[in-house]
C-alpha cells in the first residue's frame, strides 16, 4: 500500500491543482516517458542486494549505480533537449495541443526521476541485504508524508497540476532516498557481527 499509494495521492493532487483538466490528459502521458527510462532498473534492488549479501561487492554495486544514473538520466535528459519529447507527446501519443503544450512546459521538473530512481533501488537493496525490514518501512512511509505534504501545500497555489504531480514525486523520492541513506550506513549487509560496510 505505501508503494502505490502515491500515485493515487499525486493523481487526486492534480485534479485539485490549476488546470485540472488539461494536466489530467497529459500528465499519464509524460510521467510514463519518465518511466521508461526508470523502469529498466525495476529489479535492481534485488540484483543489489543479492550481490552485497553474496560477494559483498560494496564497490562494484556502487560503480554499477553510478553508470546506471548517468546512462538513463542522461538518456532522458537528451529525449528533453533534443525535442524528442516533442514528437512523443503532440504526435506519437496524440494529445491535444492545449494539454500537450502543458506537459512539455513542465517536463523538465520530471528530468531527475530516472536518477532518483536508480539511486532509491540501489539503496533498497543495500536495505535488504542489511534486513532492515523497518528501513524500508520507514522510507515508504517518509516517501507518501512528503509527496502528500508537497500536494497539499503547492494546491492552494495556482500552480498547474502537472508541476504539481512532477514537484510531489521529485520530493517523496528524494526524502525516501535519504532514509534508505541513513539505514544504509548504519547497517551491514553481512550477518550479525560482521558489520562489512555497505557504502564503500
Amino acid at each position: 500500500m505505501l508503494n502505490n499509494l502515491p500515485a493515487l495521492v499525486t493523481t487526486i493532487g492534480i485534479a485539485h491543482a490549476g488546470e485540472p483538466a488539461a494536466s489530467l490528459v497529459v500528465w499519464p502521458v509524460i510521467y510514463q516517458l519518465a518511466v521508461v527510462f526508470a523502469s529498466p532498473v525495476a529489479d535492481w534492488d534485488t540484483v543489489t542486494a543479492a550481490a552485497l549479501r553474496g560477494a559483498r561487492a560494496g564497490r562494484a554495486v556502487w560503480t554499477a549505480t553510478g553508470w546506471l544514473t548517468v546512462v538513463f538520466g542522461g538518456l532522458f535528459a537528451l529525449v528533453v533537449v533534443t525535442g524528442a519529447d516533442t514528437f512523443y507527446v503532440r504526435d506519437f501519443a496524440a494529445v491535444p495541443d492545449v494539454p500537450a503544450t502543458l506537459g512539455l512546459t513542465w517536463l523538465w521538473l520530471l528530468v531527475p526521476v530516472p536518477v532518483l530512481w536508480v539511486l532509491r533501488a540501489s539503496l533498497r537493496g543495500a536495505v535488504m541485504a542489511a534486513e532492515r525490514r523497518v528501513g524500508l518501512v520507514a522510507a515508504s512511509a517518509v516517501h507518501l508524508l512528503l509527496l502528500a505534504s508537497t500536494v497539499a501545500a503547492l494546491c492552494v497555489t495556482t500552480m498547474s497540476g502537472v508541476a504539481v504531480g512532477a514537484l510531489s514525486i521529485v520530493a517523496g523520492l528524494v526524502g525516501e532516498i535519504l532514509v534508505l541513506a541513513h539505514a544504509a550506513r548504519a547497517f551491514s549487509a553481512g550477518p550479525v557481527g560482521t558489520r562489512t560496510p555497505l557504502m564503500t
